[in-house]
């Protein structure tokens, strides 16, 4: 069974006696539950690694059917299985235990219906595999030159002339690989004909000379599907030689779960259970389009609420280095750092693209981009966005709200919003409050973990009487941010016009369509939330948090927590907020006053029944049950991927104690890996600071 976790393959089945029960209430005939065997663990980790199911529990959640008899011990028992993939689940049509006749073990059924072609929609992307060709690299220079030239007349149209470009060269680049495709498929059949003539004329007349013209013609036809698997063998062999042995992408690959695609077999309707792929698409769509639909707004409260915030507003200087014009410095700067490998926008383009380009789509682009930060519209297609959905770790797959939208843009606005992004940057460690960690210069998530330490620990020393913490859960709080609260945020701290007009011109009419099992959805219009996948999303949501905690930071009545010097009430990693409660009964009702406040204005809903909340040491109990509105945590919470307890000792044996018997675990995964000793080395470096 290790075997499975090296293999790739659309669909797994393989069945087996594995010797261990799965469920140990309902494949026992036992009165008593067993205790669960470390075969059976090994079994369930190996299956949720490669994402197989057990076909029978899978048809029969419930049912108790044994497949083995011990005539030892009279007692039945299920150690029999037939695991199939995720993909085949929806095709499955029934699955049984057959009576024990013959052996002492049952036969197993399983019937899957043939799968029919699912409708799929084409998604054109740029061809990345030729971006090391110099002929495919001049042909796309050559073809970009040529159109400019004969559209010269629309210069004074950047909107128009680039929204032209793109088609175009997705045209000219779709031809290019036609005729690829073309001259390879006609050598093919004259090299395979002239092949089956020379070999008829061996058999013929097996002399010197037909020996040596079948050798001759078979030598030019073994070359010619040589060549074609040596354009891809070469670059991987020449990419594992040189990065498979250092710290890099490719040697973290290996110490990640295997990157299956999201395959949404079936999900839970208002009518039933929905299996269908354009249905699954239709029911995703529905629920997404309700949920970026825009919601009441208050704006007057909002402004009230900002003015009693004291924000830190821009200077003169900030606001004008923020609205400077684009330049061309800026855009090729850009352009470097795109991420290469990465998945395009809707029109395919990807960031090699770009690169290859970039000194012929400078000019295009600088008065593109100038044109949008002076008012102008975007250009079409660029508000666009591909939604993929990723599954959230520990929920029901087959629930709607189970899902994490990311959206792919067009790296046309990537570009455009990295360029903003640099630039606002710098600004933000002196106007956000000092409690926000995430995606500000200077601050690192080792001080909410330092903080959280010290406080537990002075608490403990000084047997407060009073202490909680509380870990605030925010629903999908990037895809609720009200963009009237965005633009009020910029405005109030004197932004300048030039990034107010690029969110106007971003949040406008933006658009976009789902993705889900190679089905493209209709399109929609997304009312609200700042996009996840855009540059710009975190640093605007972390303006639009802002004054939120403000707000509990500087409340007097809310009472801080303090340890030597410092002071403790709140800290932040984007929507992770933590809460340091030092008289609960006094400040609970103030931080749900304040909350309650700010999501009327902004969108952000607070789920209070998922927030986690542990009582610290000495905590009186009143504390913890007098109209306490949050989850109450049995052992520990977690924060930032760290746990904690009611006490600091306890924090080695939750974390680094499971890290290493997790880094054990993937020691003997990493036996098989074809590594060197210092590749095996610089894996060992890697995986640790991957997963503490």
């Amino acid at each position: 069974m290790q075997r499975l976790d090296s293999w790739e393959a659309a669909h797994i089945i393989f069945g087996g006696d594995m010797n261990v029960t799965w469920d140990r209430l309902l494949d026992n005939s036992g009165t008593a539950p067993t205790q669960t065997t470390d075969k059976a663990k090994h079994l369930k980790t190996l299956c949720k690694h490669i994402d197989i199911y057990d076909s029978f529990r899978y048809m029969n959640p419930t049912s108790k059917d044994y497949t083995f008899y011990s005539g030892v011990h009279k007692t039945f028992s299920h150690i029999d299985y037939i695991f199939t993939s995720q993909s085949l689940l929806p095709h499955i049509q029934k699955s049984e235990i057959k009576d024990i006749i013959i052996s002492d073990h049952a036969p197993i059924s399983l019937h899957i219906q043939n799968p029919q072609p699912q409708p799929r929609s084409f998604n054109w992307r740029f061809p990345s595999y030729l971006s090391h060709s110099e002929d495919f690299k001049q042909y796309v220079k050559t073809s970009l030159a040529n159109y400019i030239d004969d559209n010269l007349t629309h210069w004074d149209n950047p909107n128009l002339l680039w929204a032209a470009t793109k088609p175009v060269l997705r045209g000219q680049i779709t031809a290019y690989l036609a005729y690829r495709r073309k001259q390879f498929n006609i050598k093919y059949m004259t090299l395979q004909q002239e092949l089956s003539q020379a070999y008829i004329q061996l058999k013929n007349h097996n002399n010197k000379e037909t020996q040596n013209k079948y050798k001759e013609i078979k030598n030019l036809f073994d070359t010619l599907l040589t060549e074609k698997a040596q354009l891809s063998l070469d670059y991987k062999r020449n990419k594992y030689f040189r990065w498979g042995n250092k710290t890099g992408k490719l040697l973290a690959s290996i110490t990640k779960k295997q990157n299956l695609q999201p395959h949404i077999h079936k999900l839970q309707g208002k009518q039933g259970w929905i299996t269908d792929t354009k249905k699954i698409t239709e029911e995703m769509t529905q629920y997404f389009q309700s949920f970026y639909d825009l919601e009441q707004d208050n704006p007057t409260e909002g402004i009230k609420f900002l003015q009693e915030a004291h924000l830190t507003k821009l200077t003169i200087e900030e606001r004008n280095l923020l609205n400077a014009p684009v330049t061309e410095t800026d855009i090729q700067t850009t352009i470097k750092k795109l991420k290469s490998g990465k998945s395009p926008g809707p029109d395919g383009l990807s960031a090699e693209f770009y690169k290859i380009l970039a000194p012929e789509l400078t000019p295009l682009l600088l008065d593109l981009y100038n044109n949008t930060l002076q008012g102008l519209p975007l250009w079409p297609e660029a508000n666009e966005a591909r939604i993929i959905l990723l599954p959230k770790k520990d929920r029901d797959p087959t629930n709607p709200q189970s899902y994490r939208p990311i959206s792919l843009l067009n790296q046309d606005l990537k570009i455009l919003t990295k360029i903003m992004a640099d630039r606002l940057q710098p600004i933000l460690p002196r106007i956000l409050s000092p409690c926000q960690l995430n995606f500000t210069k200077g601050r690192h998530s080792v001080k909410a973990t330092r903080q959280i330490l010290a406080l537990i620990y002075q608490h403990n020393i000084e047997k407060r009487k009073h202490g909680i913490l509380v870990n605030l859960d925010a629903e999908k709080a990037f895809d609720r941010i009200f963009h009237a609260h965005l633009l009020r945020i910029l405005k109030f701290q004197h932004f300048g016009h030039q990034l107010l007009k690029l969110l106007r011109a971003l949040y406008s009419t933006p658009t976009a369509f789902l993705t889900i099992n190679n089905l493209n959805s209709d399109r929609f219009y997304i009312k609200k939330g700042t996009r996840q996948g855009c540059p710009l999303s975190p640093l605007l949501f972390n303006l639009a948090l802002d004054p939120l905690l403000r707000h509990l930071r500087q409340n007097p009545l809310f009472q801080e927590f303090t340890t030597k010097h410092l002071c403790h009430k709140i800290v932040a990693f984007a929507d992770d907020i933590l809460l340091f409660i030092g008289n609960p009964k006094q400040d609970i009702p103030i931080i749900l006053e304040t909350i309650n406040r700010y999501t009327t204005f902004t969108g952000l809903k607070m789920n209070y029944d998922k927030s986690e909340a542990i009582k610290l040491r000495h905590t009186a109990t009143s504390d913890w049950t007098h109209n306490f509105p949050f989850k109450k945590a049995q052992h520990h919470i977690t924060y930032l991927g760290v746990k904690f307890t009611d006490h600091h000792a306890d924090t080695y044996k939750l974390n680094i104690t499971q890290t290493i018997l997790d880094l054990q675990h993937e020691l003997n995964k990493w036996k098989t890996a074809s590594l060197t000793f210092l590749g095996r080395a610089y894996l060992i470096k890697i995986f640790p600071h991957a997963i503490v």
